[in-house]
């Protein structure tokens, strides 16, 4: 019933104030009579039926598997992709910027927040550090604050001591920001470390959560410094 075409995934799902699961779902579909990309938003019923939340339209399939939260009060926290276009502040087209978007009981969206790139203002470091729409984790905290993490490629230059030429490098590292529960951005860290060759090591913070203290808790996998496919799990 819900999509004449086959393509679909279900990318996250968390359990609802009221004790039923929510699910987050991409697809291409027609949906109220309507012909597009598709993120919506699921509800499993006591009956085993399914409700709809929300139906948020979006530019198209990519940025990785889209996540959701729920905050205390209920309202759902997804990342939502926006279509074409670029962001003037950023000179970098929207599909590659992440977003984060509170929609509330009704499935109306409150707000939709940017996810900044790690550069402003330079383009030739701005062209590589973006892509804050690979989001692997969204969750909430006791003040409904938000907080949300993905990976983000970047180019950056660093001085190697004896040489008066700075070394540019470039590699996968990631980020970690928090909202209010108004969307604006409190802060951001970008987490980019390297190995003994000074060239960056892959990390990859998998999940974020706020610990009861009030402090943030993080865990991901990092590449060992002698490179390759293996990695190290840190906390």
């Amino acid at each position: 019933e819900m999509s004449e075409y086959p393509d679909r995934r279900m990318s996250d799902a968390a359990t609802d104030i009221d004790g039923n699961m929510v699910f987050i779902c991409e697809s291409a579909a027609i949906i109220n009579g309507k012909d597009g990309l598709w993120r919506n938003l699921y509800k499993i019923m006591p009956d085993n039926s399914i409700d709809t939340v929300a139906e948020v339209p979006i530019g198209y399939l990519r940025g990785g598997s889209p996540k959701m939260a729920i905050d205390s009060l209920g309202n759902y926290i997804i990342s939502p992709t926006i279509q074409g276009g670029g962001s003037e502040e950023y000179n970098v087209s929207y599909s590659d910027l992440g977003f984060l978007s509170k929609i509330d009981r009704s499935g109306e969206v409150l707000w939709t927040s940017l996810v900044p790139p790690a550069f402003k203002n330079d383009w030739i470091k701005q062209l590589y550090s973006y892509r804050t729409q690979e989001m692997n984790r969204i969750s909430t905290t006791k003040n409904g604050d938000i907080l949300c993490t993905g990976r983000i490629f970047t180019v950056d230059s660093i001085d190697i001591p004896g040489s008066p030429v700075k070394k540019r490098i470039s590699g996968n590292g990631c980020y970690i920001a928090r909202f209010n529960t108004d969307g604006q951005l409190l802060w951001q860290h970008f987490i980019v470390p390297l190995k003994k060759d000074t060239t960056i090591r892959y990390n990859a913070i998998l999940d974020i959560k706020e610990a009861p203290d009030g402090s943030i808790v993080t865990g991901g996998l990092l590449e060992k410094y002698e490179g390759g496919n293996r990695n190290d799990a840190w906390l």
